[in-house]
């Protein structure tokens, strides 16, 4: 049923802070763990075992049960060499569920004004793993239209605005995300093939939205645009849906696309993002 209603890099090692603090109440495995974290973060190619246990000062063997317990939890994660350790997603999910409550106060304005000028339901969403978390959705103001739930979980690979968020992550991570897990096919729209998914990520990543012409749910056609944070990473997605057919194709891909992008840029600007100089 419908849930709506109708070249390998060198990289010198970078020394984190990891002198003494004298501080008593300081937890020193803690303090290890979140070291080991940024020396990971500053590592590209990857962080080696035996470059962190000699940078933080410790054996071997408690340096990998840090990093044990950090890949458990899901902070740190491996790559195609067991040897060398990457920050991990949920690194990524825990910054995007920070900025849920900034972008969804932020965001409520410009997505009133959106569906006033379009007439369609608006949706805010934001990624959690392999999902999309619809944070906030206005309903159309026509006759016929569309509607979902805040609080609505939707799969990343099918979803518009779920393309787009996938974008934030790098393609390893991405592989990572996915590694293991079959892509279920809602439509014949969905992709369901690991090497075509990145491929239209970053596709989508440079287009600068996504068209949707059914990729979820066949009887549903929308355009989602991405949500920058300061950094100019991707943090939120936001889309119009309308019933498939309702508009003409060139419209979706046309005037429609252009408001849904405006109001992205917009949201964007408020949240501090500035749009490179062009001139540069």
């Amino acid at each position: 049923m419908s849930v709506y209603q109708v070249t390998q890099q060198t990289v010198t090692m970078t020394k984190p802070n990891v002198e003494p603090i004298q501080d008593r109440y300081i937890v020193p495995g803690l303090k290890r763990g979140l070291d080991l974290l940024q020396m990971c973060a500053r590592q590209p190619a990857g962080l080696v075992l035996s470059d962190a246990a000699q940078t933080l000062g410790i054996s071997r063997s408690s340096t990998f049960r840090l990093l044990y317990t950090l890949e458990k939890l899901g902070f740190v994660q491996r790559g195609a060499d067991e040897r060398k350790f990457f920050v991990g997603l949920q690194v990524v999910n825990l910054r995007a569920k920070a900025v849920r409550t900034d972008v969804g106060e932020t965001a409520r304005e410009p997505m009133e004004r959106l569906r006033a000028v379009t007439g369609m339901s608006v949706h805010l969403a934001l990624r959690d793993s392999r999902e999309v978390v619809y944070i906030h959705s206005l309903s159309g103001q026509g006759r016929v239209t569309t509607n979902i739930g805040v609080g609505t979980r939707l799969p990343a690979h099918a979803t518009s605005m779920g393309r787009l968020l996938l974008s934030a992550l790098s393609d390893r991570e991405l592989r990572a995300l996915y590694r293991n897990v079959r892509l279920e096919a809602y439509t014949n729209q969905t992709t369901t093939a690991m090497t075509k998914l990145v491929e239209q990520v970053r596709a989508d990543a440079d287009r600068g939205y996504v068209a949707s012409e059914g990729f979820f749910d066949s009887a549903i056609w929308s355009v989602a645009a991405p949500i920058r944070n300061q950094s100019g990473s991707v943090c939120a997605a936001i889309s119009v849906t309308c019933p498939a057919n309702s508009v003409e194709k060139s419209q979706l891909r046309g005037p429609m696309k252009d408001r849904v992008c405006a109001t992205a840029e917009a949201i964007s600007a408020f949240m501090g993002y500035q749009q490179p100089d062009a001139s540069k």
